[in-house]
């Protein structure tokens, strides 16, 4: 089928869902196909203005490119126009908006006016029960990742959600809440109170020491040169609020073998800036630390 629709001359003869659908099926079965993928991406971005894509379809479409890790940034402009420009009308479910975020962090597709947007329709919720502990995590880590610095988003509202349910979060969702806490203490704002941070920071150093192959390497680095810093520093005050700074440098070779996000995410932590490419972020790095 996949084969049969890439090789169309156009796809206006399916309607706004129909297209949604095609991405998702395919992401949600771990099938791989480019030229779908491509032919879908074409299509949607030469519409005139996406009015006629309910909300669903919209994440749908956001989550399936960013599952298949294909990225298009004109189709998540597009996207993220479309619901950035929304005047309210259309309805987004909360793991709508946490799906929509996080495939752009996932695929780092810059949106400012989107994440503002869902930033404060977040912030303008006085309950938070209908978000579950994952869409919380992912949340908070787009944000993080990105940074994309929206206040209103995480409020007390926010922060009582995630304790409230502390106890549901993965391991996976305990690290995503460690790096937005370190993101937060940056911008001096309030992070995770001290009991869920420190699960938080158990989360980090069990995925790492039970199989490293598996876990992120800015999870490693960070956690070897945040314990370092806390043992410096642990006499000057909680160190909960210090951010961590590398002591000991990298070598070319192994900074070569990480991904731009996770040299943004050393660079952030270490209060460097994170603009560039990829040779100018190691460079940076190399060079400041």
């Amino acid at each position: 089928m996949g084969d049969r629709i890439a090789a169309m001359d156009d796809l206006n003869s399916f309607d706004p869902q129909a297209l949604a659908n095609i991405v998702w099926a395919y992401s949600r079965n771990s099938a791989q196909h480019p030229n779908l993928f491509q032919k879908v991406s074409d299509s949607i971005v030469a519409i005139d203005d996406l009015r006629s894509f309910d909300p669903q379809a919209l994440a749908n479409i956001a989550w399936a490119y960013a599952t298949s890790n294909t990225r298009r940034p004109n189709l998540f402009q597009k996207v993220g126009d479309a619901i950035a420009s929304s005047d309210g009308s259309k309805v987004f479910t909360t793991q709508a908006l946490a799906n929509i975020v996080w495939s752009s962090a996932k695929l780092d597709v810059k949106h400012p006016s989107l994440f503002k947007k869902i930033g404060k329709s977040i912030g303008a919720l006085n309950d938070l029960s209908s978000f579950n502990s994952q869409a919380l995590a992912n949340i908070a880590w787009s944000f993080a990742v990105t940074d994309f610095d929206v206040p209103i988003a995480f409020n007390d509202v926010f922060l009582r959600a995630r304790v409230e349910k502390q106890n549901e979060f993965s391991v996976k969702g305990l690290r995503q809440l460690y790096k937005w806490h370190i993101w937060q203490v940056e911008k001096s704002h309030i992070g995770l109170p001290e009991v869920l941070r420190e699960r938080c920071e158990q989360a980090c150093k069990n995925s790492c020491s039970t199989s490293s192959a598996h876990v992120d390497t800015k999870d490693q680095h960070f956690l070897k040169y945040n314990e370092a810093n806390r043992n410096e520093s642990s006499s000057e005050g909680d160190s909960s609020s210090i951010i961590p700074s590398i002591s000991n440098p990298f070598e070319a070779a192994e900074l070569e073998s990480l991904t731009v996000h996770q040299l943004k995410d050393i660079l952030r932590t270490n209060g460097l800036k994170v603009g560039g490419s990829k040779q100018e972020l190691i460079a940076r790095l190399l060079e400041d630390l």
